[in-house]
């Protein structure tokens, strides 16, 4: 099971493409990825409000095609995007005025508690299982769950 550090040293790779940098081979993502995105929205019910800007963090949101089309996303809505990863990673990935990037192993080394009950929508795609299997999970979703809006994104 691949670590924190072991994300971090393919992200540095620049004989690895992007899926690869995240852990997958082309052969898992060939003709999947360009779902994955829409399907987060559905799940998440993320939509837009003209009326408030919302947060979305991304942790562990790597430098592939997913992340990508959720910075476009947040940048035609209007959103503040939080992503979170190793500094590695987020160097792969666009600078903007929207994008906090916060380039550490969550929830270790940084204080999360101005962000607490502030946040509308996070996103963990593929990475609990590495949490699981490499950190303190239970201080993991304790951590998102403080994060969190009440109702996350239901208003």
């Amino acid at each position: 099971m691949l670590s924190f550090e072991d994300f971090k040293n393919m992200a540095l790779d620049n004989s690895l493409n992007d899926n690869e940098k995240v852990g997958f081979s082309d052969i898992y993502r060939k003709g999947t990825e360009e779902n994955i995105f829409p399907d987060i929205l559905k799940k998440l019910n993320i939509k837009p409000d003209n009326e408030k800007t919302k947060i979305i963090m991304d942790i562990g949101c790597g430098c592939s095609g997913p992340v990508k089309s959720l910075i476009e996303y947040a940048r035609q809505n209007n959103f503040t995007l939080y992503l979170i990863d190793s500094k590695e990673m987020l160097d792969n990935l666009p600078n903007e005025r929207f994008i906090i990037k916060i380039s550490h192993e969550f929830p270790c080394d940084y204080d999360y508690e101005g962000l607490y009950s502030k946040v509308d929508y996070i996103i963990v795609y593929s990475v609990l299982h590495h949490v699981v299997y490499h950190a303190n999970y239970l201080k993991f979703l304790d951590t998102c769950v403080e994060l969190l809006k009440s109702g996350g994104g239901d208003y």
